[in-house]
């Protein structure tokens, strides 16, 4: 058994199926060519709709470094933002093609370039988003050296507006072909997403396999070779890796300081929809959320803080919490999951630190 030790849980995402999860880990292969360095080790948990990405330790700390050198260069954040509005352009004339194309009356084979060209665009828009994503950034958040609110917006803007559009567009289109091209195999969506990229492009359906991959799965990447797990092993990791931890309080990136309290509003992925988003948030509470996505702006206003699991000072949260002055600490791994609806917390984001207050 692979000792979660060496591993930190990096994010957590709803509905992801084997084949994304495969091109996810795959997504590294820019960032490691473009930044001259291996990412060694990536584990994939998916059980109940959730899926857990922990990257070993070693990895993210070699990529603050990394990371540390490269942006401290204006010429070199220039670069990447060029290479993130060109990828979106390619995304753009991807959809526009599929938009214009009756894909229900091609052949087989056209049918399957589609699905193959569209798998390889996600992947390209994905691993252009990965060139910014939060560890690259871990040094100048620990005030090394501090990046200005200009440049912070920069590449906060360039990944909102370029890469998150870009690839998510890309996968849209990928479930949509892949849709199709499923029905005429005789094999649904879900069916089709449970194969790895590999196996769709060799015609390698194996369709009990694919099926036990829907309920739960482990991919283990060791220098991008991956082995994927189902059934009583997958057990194994989730006992693992996804131990209880008896806490009051969790520890985060300071993304805007300041000092709040109130009580806690949790937005969690799990089982978020995000057309019919949950109600309850009233001004003065704390957000405590997955991710400070655009799509949460509803939110924003009415918080007297922002607490994320993931992120780093690139992203949209902080952006918005500079924006509005109200703390913000980012990056806490699990604080959806130490916090209740309703629990009083208080905000110290001067120290990252974010604690239940203690009842009289």
């Amino acid at each position: 058994m692979i000792s979660s030790k060496q591993f930190q849980l990096y994010w957590e995402d709803i509905s992801e199926r084997v084949l994304y999860v495969g091109l996810d880990d795959m997504a590294w292969q820019l960032p490691e060519k473009l930044f001259h360095y291996k990412k060694k080790k990536s584990l994939y948990i998916f059980h109940h709709n959730k899926l857990a990405a922990y990257y070993l330790k070693r990895d993210s700390e070699r990529e603050a470094e990394i990371g540390f050198k490269f942006y401290k260069r204006k010429a070199n954040i220039n670069r990447i933002v060029r290479l993130k509005k060109c990828v979106k352009q390619e995304v753009v004339r991807h959809i526009q093609n599929i938009n214009s194309v009756k894909l229900n009356a091609l052949s087989d084979n056209k049918l399957k370039k589609y699905v193959i060209h569209s798998l390889e665009l996600f992947l390209r828009a994905l691993s252009t988003h990965y060139l910014t994503q939060p560890q690259f950034f871990e040094k100048f958040e620990k005030g090394y050296v501090s990046l200005s609110l200009k440049t912070i917006q920069t590449i906060s803007n360039a990944r909102l507006q370029y890469t998150r559009s870009a690839w998510t567009d890309a996968l849209k289109s990928c479930k949509k072909v892949l849709k199709i091209y499923g029905q005429r195999l005789g094999m649904s969506l879900e069916c089709m997403e449970s194969f790895t990229q590999d196996e769709i492009v060799r015609g390698n359906f194996r369709r009990g396999i694919a099926r036990r991959r829907i309920k739960t799965f482990v991919l283990y990447a060791d220098n991008h070779y991956h082995k994927i797990y189902i059934g009583k092993t997958v057990r194994r990791f989730i006992r693992e890796f996804e131990k209880n931890k008896k806490v009051d309080f969790v520890k985060g990136i300071v993304g805007n300081p300041g000092f709040a309290r109130g009580k806690a509003f949790i937005l969690k992925n799990e089982n978020l929809d995000l057309k019919k988003l949950p109600r309850g948030m009233k001004r003065g509470m704390v957000l405590i959320i997955q991710n400070a996505w655009p799509e949460f702006a509803r939110y924003y206003k009415s918080a007297s803080a922002i607490v994320t699991n993931e992120g780093g000072i690139t992203s949209h949260g902080v952006v918005v919490a500079r924006e509005l002055k109200i703390p913000c600490v980012v990056g806490t791994k699990f604080a959806t999951k130490i916090f209740r609806d309703g629990d009083r917390v208080i905000v110290d984001a001067k120290r990252g630190i974010i604690r239940k207050m203690k009842r009289n």
